[in-house]
């Protein structure tokens, strides 16, 4: 996940992590062990940066008879959709990978 995240936004949620995650909890895990983590063990943490940034980020799958397809919506606190894309993907964590990306775009831009 680490080449994920770039700019202000990596500096923001390298910030979050020190502060809310690794010295408020004395959690086992520095950020370069945080990132060595599978995405679905970081997922969490990536979501709660969002909220602390003021966005919401869901990841639906889809039951169609379409396989492997999924909803990923990122949302602001006025609870309007910034982004919503309907994919046939291969896997949650390809879902969270393009959310966590959009997401990074979005936080990049508002700088």
């Amino acid at each position: 996940m680490k080449d994920l995240i770039k700019g202000v936004a990596k500096e923001k949620f390298e910030e979050f992590y020190d502060n809310e995650i690794y010295s408020s909890t004395h959690h086992l895990f520095g950020i370069d062990e945080f990132y060595q983590l599978p995405l679905k063990m970081q997922w969490g943490v990536i979501e709660d940066w969002a909220e602390s940034e003021g966005y919401e980020l869901d990841i639906f799958k889809k039951i169609s008879s379409i396989k492997n397809t999924y909803e990923i919506v990122i949302r602001n606190e006025n609870d309007a959709d910034l982004w919503l894309e309907i994919t046939k993907i291969k896997s949650r964590n390809e879902a969270r990978t393009k959310c966590i990306k959009e997401l990074v775009r979005l936080i990049n831009e508002s700088k």
